[in-house]
C-alpha cells in the first residue's frame, strides 16, 4: 500500500507538468482507496513540505493547503462523492 504512494518529487514534477491534477493524484492514491488509505498518504506527505520545515517557500506552502484541501475533501464521504461528480468520475 505505501509502495504505491506518490513522492514528495512526484507530486512536483506532476504540478510542473499540468495544470490541474486530481485531489487522488495529489494524494497519490487510487480513486477506490478507502479512507484509512487517505489518512496514510496525507500523513506520509505533510511532513515533507510542511512550510514550518521551509520558511519562505510560498510554492511549498501552497501545496501544503492543496494537500489539505485533498484530505479534506476524500476523507469526508459526502465530500468526496461531490468531488467525484464534479470532476466526472
Amino acid at each position: 500500500m505505501l509502495s504505491d504512494l506518490v513522492t514528495v518529487g512526484d507530486i512536483l514534477e506532476a504540478r510542473k507538468e499540468e495544470s490541474q491534477i486530481s485531489l487522488y493524484d495529489l494524494l497519490g492514491i487510487k480513486k477506490q482507496a478507502q479512507s484509512d488509505e487517505v489518512k496514510i498518504a496525507y500523513r506520509n506527505i505533510v511532513p515533507a513540505i510542511h512550510p514550518d520545515l521551509h520558511p519562505g517557500n510560498q510554492y511549498l506552502e501552497s501545496l501544503t493547503k492543496l494537500v489539505n484541501t485533498a484530505y479534506v475533501t476524500l476523507s469526508n464521504s459526502t465530500q468526496r462523492e461531490a468531488y467525484n461528480v464534479r470532476m466526472d468520475f
